[in-house]
């Protein structure tokens, strides 16, 4: 674990306050970001699932089993998408801008953070971003591949 010291938090202070002039000039948008995968994915699969649930057919309508095959399919690719975005870390800082823009964007901020194992995913995928752009040393303990398995141990239950 790295010391703080007055020096690195002017640093961080000074790498922090780039941060605007970086995104408004697009100098961050250089190289690949897996974040761009990550929300078209999770954007596909919501998609599909919000197509899957309108018109529930009574129980003893034909479609019906069809209808929850669907639902139950669709719902578990958007539950997979979902927490694979929320251990993506974002390699750029453009990418990082795009994703929480996306978050706060729709419904995928409303409902992406449903209970306490995505939410600490989440967290921690921000976490590393954070210090990847900083410069400084990844934090110790469990990564945000870490928390997904967690997190997709919980969707089996």
């Amino acid at each position: 674990m790295s010391k703080l010291t007055r020096r690195s938090m002017l640093a961080t202070g000074s790498a922090l306050a780039a941060v605007p002039l970086a995104l408004s000039t697009g100098a961050a948008a250089t190289g690949h970001d897996p974040i761009y995968a990550a929300i078209e994915a999770h954007r596909t699969a919501e998609r599909a699932f919000c197509k899957a649930l309108p018109c529930e057919p009574n129980e003893d309508h034909p479609d019906h089993a069809g209808w929850l095959e669907r639902t139950n399919r669709t719902g578990d690719a958007a539950a997979e998408a979902r927490v694979a975005l929320l251990e993506t870390v974002p390699t750029t800082l453009a990418g990082l801008a795009v994703l929480l823009e996306y978050l706060w964007e729709g419904a995928a901020g409303a409902e992406l953070l449903v209970d306490a194992n995505e939410t600490m995913t989440f967290l921690r995928s921000m976490h590393y971003a954070a210090c990847s752009f900083a410069g400084l040393p990844r934090p110790e303990g469990p990564g945000p591949g870490d928390m997904a398995a967690i997190a997709r141990r919980s969707l089996e239950n």
